[in-house]
């Protein structure tokens, strides 16, 4: 059971990681999308 409960974990910790970084990458792309319209 305990083992069960680790892996769950780990697959929850990669897909928050995965969210996260697309997040990021979305946030980051959309600030370069403004910069280059102010430019």
């Amino acid at each position: 059971m305990p083992e069960e409960k680790g892996v769950l974990k780990s697959k929850d910790f990669a897909v928050l990681l995965v969210i996260s970084t697309f997040i990021v990458g979305g946030a980051a792309l959309l600030m370069r999308i403004f910069g280059m319209k102010k430019e």
